[in-house]
């Protein structure tokens, strides 16, 4: 298996709440019996051909990046995603590289191959053991992609608040509704915001500056 796969899983399973997902890894007719296929069958979430499609810094989609485009719908979420994980899982994938990119090309899904029988092990491990690795890798994936999702949906979130929240000294430092409150990034498009400051779990005052 591939990180690939595993993540456009993981992506159609977070945007399926409450629904079980049955999964079936297979190259044969049964795919013509399945509702969606990802990165195989030549369908709109099959990467492979000659109809790949790139990104604008070049790197090629892969399974993940055509899954998640087709099912949320949320343009600055799918942003911020692409950034913090679609497009490491894709260059591995694809093979691509670009030094310009720089760690935009790392993958926080490489470990998921360490979960495969190595060469060796091959010859004693049965094929269910391997079925039940995948499945567990499968889950171990889906808990990364949410908590990632997670923390781009609260950037967003935060975004979205930041400019409406109470400003002091001329608008030099905002107050937050707690600590945790993303405001570097907006701290920084915003020369005039020096910090931020907000009250901690003890009711104590916990001034932040840029």
């Amino acid at each position: 298996w591939h990180a690939d796969e595993l993540l456009a899983i993981a992506i159609i399973r977070e945007a399926l709440p409450g629904v079980r997902v049955n999964v079936v890894r297979s190259r044969s007719n049964v795919l013509g019996k399945t509702d969606i296929i990802v990165d195989v069958g030549g369908g709109a979430l099959d990467h492979h051909g000659n109809r790949v499609r790139s990104y604008p810094n070049g790197i090629p989609y892969a399974a993940c990046g055509l899954t998640l485009e087709a099912i949320e719908p949320n343009r600055a979420l799918i942003n911020i995603l692409n950034q913090d994980l679609i497009y490491g899982v894709s260059a591995k994938d694809n093979g691509y590289h670009d030094p310009r990119l720089g760690s935009i090309l790392q993958s926080k899904l490489d470990w998921v191959g360490y979960f495969y029988p190595t060469w060796q092990e091959r010859e004693i491990v049965e094929e269910s053991e391997i079925m039940a690795r995948f499945y567990k890798v499968l889950d171990m994936v889906s808990e990364v992609y949410r908590r990632i999702r997670t923390n781009a949906a609260a950037r967003i979130a935060a975004e979205d608040i930041l400019p409406s929240l109470p400003t002091f000294l001329g608008g030099q430092f905002i107050e937050l509704p707690r600590g945790g409150v993303p405001w570097a990034k907006y701290g920084y498009e915003h020369p005039e915001v020096l910090g931020a400051f907000y009250r901690d779990d003890d009711n104590r005052w916990v001034v932040r500056v840029a």
